[in-house]
């Protein structure tokens, strides 16, 4: 038996991820990129589940019609068929049977199907995961989101003094007990499309969740604030659901209805308590400082700065 990892989003549960011998080096490296510790046991007072992954083969995994309604138990779904793995609940823990007979890709895109239970329990509790890059600034967290090419990266990477980078793409929200706290997740692209391998996340690391910034490409550096609540809880959900079709195009429609459903029903509920802005950034400027502008300003009350 390989080592057991330790996954954990702040007060979400916490899972203890293992895998026979075949699969041992992928989930060796899936620890590497999100910076999982091992595991010598069940840690005291958290509440927990496993994953246990096994080699398997899309051959022998259930048909995609196979899925939700016919497997259900007491309202809970038990199976999910995806790409390159198939994911059953059971009694004892959960089951991963995991296709690795592809290059690097296929690992990767395996890797984000693990975390689907996550996921799923964060969902649960009020959380989202975020297409937006995370940056810090006095141990604050500040969510940066906007589809593919409206530079994220590029705003990471140009970022002025004062404020650091934790991840360029997805971002973990989870509910605390006076707000919400933020993860960095890794930018899965940068291995699907040929990356070096050096780069590695510290998911487990949070910090609490302070704005959102919504970036658009302009002329101008300048932020103003959303106008209300629904303005910025419709962009939320959709932020989220920019890359959940990796996991809802394998759902059937009841459980995808209802998975968006709670997206939209958290993205609210976070709305209503973090602030939202629009941010217009230059591919030169230096757009840092109008979001210190704005987040200097003590104007809360949703009315355009």
């Amino acid at each position: 038996m390989g080592q057991t990892y330790i996954l954990g989003f702040s007060a979400c549960k916490t899972w203890l991820i293992s895998a026979e011998e075949p699969l041992q080096k992928w989930l060796d490296f899936f620890a590497h990129l999100l910076g999982l510790s091992c595991s010598d046991g069940i840690p005291f007072g958290m509440e927990t589940d496993t994953i246990h992954c096994r080699a398997g083969s899309r051959d022998d995994f259930h048909p995609y019609t196979f899925l939700t309604e016919a497997c259900r138990d007491a309202e809970e779904e038990r199976l999910y068929r995806f790409q390159t793995m198939q994911i059953r609940r059971y009694p004892q823990g959960i089951i991963a049977d995991v296709d690795d007979s592809g290059g690097l890709a296929f690992q990767i895109v395996s890797m984000w199907y693990l975390l689907y239970p996550a996921y799923r329990d964060v969902l649960e509790r009020g959380g989202i995961p975020v297409h937006a890059a995370l940056v810090e600034k006095d141990g604050e967290a500040y969510l940066i989101a906007g589809s593919s090419g409206k530079g994220k990266s590029t705003c990471c990477q140009r970022i002025g003094d004062g404020w650091r980078c934790h991840c360029d793409d997805e971002s973990l929200v989870v509910p605390d007990t006076d707000g919400y706290r933020v993860h960095p997740m890794p930018t899965w692209s940068n291995y699907i499309f040929g990356g070096s391998g050096e780069k590695t996340w510290q998911s487990m690391r949070s910090f609490p969740l302070r704005g959102i910034f919504y970036l658009d490409q302009a002329e101008t550096d300048e932020v103003s604030l959303f106008p209300n609540d629904a303005f910025k809880a419709a962009f939320l959900n959709d932020a989220v659901l920019q890359f959940w079709h990796r996991y809802a195009n394998f759902f059937h429609a009841t459980l995808r209805k209802k998975l968006h459903s709670m997206i939209f029903r958290n993205a609210c509920s976070i709305a209503a308590v973090v602030p939202a802005y629009r941010l217009a950034a230059t591919i030169d400027g230096r757009f840092w400082k109008a979001m210190e502008n704005a987040l200097g300003s003590d104007d809360r009350t949703g009315k355009a700065i």
